[in-house]
């Protein structure tokens, strides 16, 4: 399997990092000695978000597989189903 139909699915997965970070280091300074300090709803948000991303990308994967041609409509219908 190669897949190949999307270059920039993997940005979704990053862009779901970079908010589980944000949300792990929201009362730690940067190097620039600049503390963000959000509250825990806007870290649940952006948990959430991060959330939805991951599933958004996995979705993607299989969309781009069976535009590729490495799985059948069968198949992405089954591993669709596991991730909801």
């Amino acid at each position: 399997m190669s897949g190949g139909h999307f270059t920039h699915r993997w940005s979704l997965s990053d862009i779901a990092e970079e908010l589980d970070k944000c949300v792990l280091t929201n009362k730690i300074p940067n190097e620039w000695g600049t503390v963000r300090d959000y509250p825990d709803e806007v870290l649940q948000k952006f948990s959430e978000v991060a959330d939805d991303l991951r599933r958004l990308s996995h979705q993607v994967y299989l969309i781009d597989y069976l535009l590729s041609g490495d799985i059948g409509p069968e198949t992405l219908l089954k591993k669709w189903s596991e991730i909801e």
